[in-house]
């Protein structure tokens, strides 16, 4: 069953991320790439969550927005990112979390 994402935690988890002195939420860092946050959380484990960016062409070639699916580390506030660009759509980017949350995928 796919779980639906949670803004709430990640909004929490923006302000704790920020509070230890990261910058990947920055509005510098988001408009650099030209990145939006598109859902919320999606719970995997424990001590992680998973998290959907778009990023479009930075030089302005381009107005595709790409899709990355990221993880959350709830314990030491950073952000990795699972696989940079590789969806051409949000819902591509649910699926792929959804089978890696149904098969149980460490990253």
């Amino acid at each position: 069953m796919f779980v639906r994402p949670v803004c709430r935690e990640l909004k929490k988890f923006i302000k704790d991320h920020q509070n230890a002195g990261y910058y990947f939420f920055s509005s510098g860092a988001m408009e650099g790439f030209s990145s939006r946050i598109e859902d919320g959380f999606f719970h995997w484990n424990d001590n992680e969550s998973l998290f959907i960016t778009s990023e479009q062409d930075r030089f302005g070639n381009d107005d595709t927005r790409y899709f990355t699916v990221r993880v959350a580390n709830l314990k030491d506030k950073q952000v990795r990112t699972v696989n940079y660009e590789a969806h051409k759509s949000v819902q591509d980017a649910r699926k792929y979390i959804q089978n890696m949350t149904e098969l149980n995928i460490k990253y």
